[in-house]
């Protein structure tokens, strides 16, 4: 697929300059046509701009910089994490081999469902769906998502379209997290919700990973004007960008969809694991790489050796 242009945007979660120095490595000869964003960067790199924003809403960083890398000569924006590793077969010229995306077409991860679904068993579940009650405290000075965001009605036809389905908070709680620490705690957050009348969500929110994805061009603007509203009101990355790039794209493919995954450690002691196998070497772990294996993640190389 020749009309494939990407330009690669690494999202930088802190201003070390480590991990920019390994990336340029590591990526600099693979996607020539890149740029980092990274926290208070202060430094002279010519493609590397400074964001202000705290990295869980690090879907606003791109309304601040959108008319600095936007360019018409890229179909597509390639998203990745900066403690990503990508699988080191890939490239700017080969991606769209794998991806298969036309000129239409944005890419996610596979969701992990909708956020009513998963309530009290995803931590950041009713973070996300309180993002949608800050009238409750600012009054008339909160976020105005109804003017900005597709109508309710509207939204919720893509996603039936998708398979998704409405519904209400679910008293799902199998286990102890930062947000719920015992099930007495659910409980009560729930009971509070059910006299509130709030055990529908407001909006519909879809979730996932978010440590990589490509946004259409004709997409990216729309993309980053709900991501701002998104991030004024603190609405946790993963499901801002899984509900709102399906909402702005003309289509979007999912890994499922092209037979591909990310490799992804939720546990730090399989972090920690995977970095004593390997013994601290990027090339010991991209060797491990299996062709559908789209990333791995997290890989801090800030610790790693990629000589």
């Amino acid at each position: 697929m020749n009309s494939f242009r990407p330009l690669l945007v690494i999202e930088h979660n802190y201003n070390y300059p480590e991990p920019f120095e390994k990336l340029e490595i590591l990526l600099g000869d693979r996607f020539p046509d890149r740029v980092h964003l990274i926290p208070f960067y202060t430094g002279k790199a010519s493609h590397v701009f400074p964001v202000f924003e705290h990295s869980p809403y690090f879907e606003r960083y791109f309304p601040q910089v959108i008319d600095r890398i936007f360019d018409p000569q890229y179909t597509h924006y390639v998203v990745i994490a900066d403690d990503l590793m990508l699988n080191p077969a890939l490239n700017a010229e080969n991606l769209n081999d794998y991806l298969k995306l036309d000129a239409e077409s944005s890419f996610l991860p596979d969701p992990w469902g909708m956020v009513h679904e998963l309530s009290f068993r995803w931590t950041n579940s009713f973070s996300a769906i309180n993002s949608f009650y800050l009238h409750d405290l600012f009054f008339h000075h909160a976020p105005d998502w109804k003017s900005k965001f597709p109508p309710v009605e509207e939204a919720w036809k893509v996603f039936e379209k998708m398979g998704f389905r409405r519904g209400k908070i679910r008293l799902n709680w199998n286990r102890p997290n930062a947000a719920f620490p015992t099930r007495w705690s659910a409980i009560w957050y729930y009971f509070k919700q059910w006299v509130k009348r709030r055990r529908t969500p407001p909006y519909p929110l879809l979730t996932g990973y978010a440590e990589f994805f490509v946004v259409e061009a004709q997409a990216f603007r729309k993309f980053a004007e709900w991501s701002e509203t998104a991030g004024q009101m603190r609405l946790w990355v993963e499901p801002a960008l899984h509900t709102l790039l399906p909402l702005c794209s003309r289509k979007v493919v999912y890994e499922k969809d092209r037979g591909l995954h990310g490799k992804t450690l939720w546990d730090p002691q399989e972090v920690e694991a995977l970095f004593q196998r390997h013994k601290g070497s990027v090339a010991s772990a991209a060797a491990e790489f299996a062709p559908n294996t789209l990333y791995l993640h997290p890989v801090k190389l800030t610790r790693w050796n990629i000589q």
